[in-house]
């Protein structure tokens, strides 16, 4: 079974008189350290660590619950109540004093440019789409394309090629993708296909021999609105990580939406 990061728990839990406040973050394999030394500034105890499947790690945090300001949230209430109030009569007050907007003015019309964009990039198949993926509930695009030119660093120009022509299909930049050479991988890692996989060539095929491969046949892992440093949704989080089963390379990278 896949295990999909379940973000902040938000759960709180007592130790004698202390209690404490939990988080659970979903890294990559290989950016423990990075992450528990990260929240570690932050007075956040690791608790528990956990090998999932797509190559991540869950790791569980706690940390001593803050006690609440209780005389600064009553004040706080208080002139919040305060100045509801006055909105309200201001609002009384004003709503008379409106005008309509002329009715024969003509409604505003916005020039659409064409659309100029061509893929420019290799050949690729989408093998599958997970949708709801992570606690930001992206979809996840399983890439194969065997057209990769891996024996020059053109490869990663080619793969961003690839993901940026999702995000023009698609409409955003918001989403992940994983691009793999061997399609095996992608059928054996993706929530959507796994189980067929395993009935056509059995558990340890997918479990043992397919792993295998990863190191030299995921090319790419591609995180776009979603930080796995912190498993929340991220306006600002946007990844690739270059050999995600190997020797893993970080790169911060934004797509265009369109050309």
């Amino acid at each position: 079974m896949r295990r999909i990061p379940q973000g902040l728990k938000g759960s709180l839990m007592a130790e004698g008189e202390i209690k404490y406040e939990f988080k659970t973050v979903t890294v990559l394999r290989g950016m423990e350290p990075r992450t528990i030394e990260k929240w570690g500034e932050d007075r956040w105890e690791l608790v528990s660590q956990v090998e999932l499947q797509l190559m991540r790690t869950k790791l569980e945090f706690r940390r001593v619950k803050p006690k609440p300001p209780l005389l600064l949230i009553g004040v706080a209430l208080g002139v919040l109540l305060i100045l509801g109030g006055l909105i309200a009569v201001m609002s009384i007050l004003t709503s008379g004093d409106d005008k309509a907007a002329p009715s024969g003015a003509a409604p505003t019309q916005t020039a659409v440019a064409p659309d100029s964009y061509s893929y420019a990039g290799p050949e690729y198949e989408v093998v599958s789409i997970d949708q709801g993926q992570t606690s930001a509930s992206l979809a996840q695009y399983w890439v194969h394309s065997s057209e990769l030119d891996l024996a020059a660093d053109a490869y990663r120009d080619q793969v961003k090629l690839i993901i940026e022509d999702i995000a023009h299909e698609q409409g955003t930049n918001q989403f992940l993708v994983e691009v793999v050479i061997d399609e095996e991988i992608a059928l054996a890692e993706s929530p959507s296909t796994y189980q067929a996989f395993v009935d056509e060539h059995g558990s340890d095929y997918a479990t043992i021999t397919v792993p295998q491969k990863e190191a030299k046949g995921w090319v790419a892992s591609y995180a776009g609105g979603f930080d796995y440093d912190t498993s929340e949704a991220s306006d600002s989080a946007f990844e690739i990580v270059w050999w995600p089963a190997g020797d893993a390379e970080f790169e911060t990278w934004e797509p265009n939406v369109a050309s």
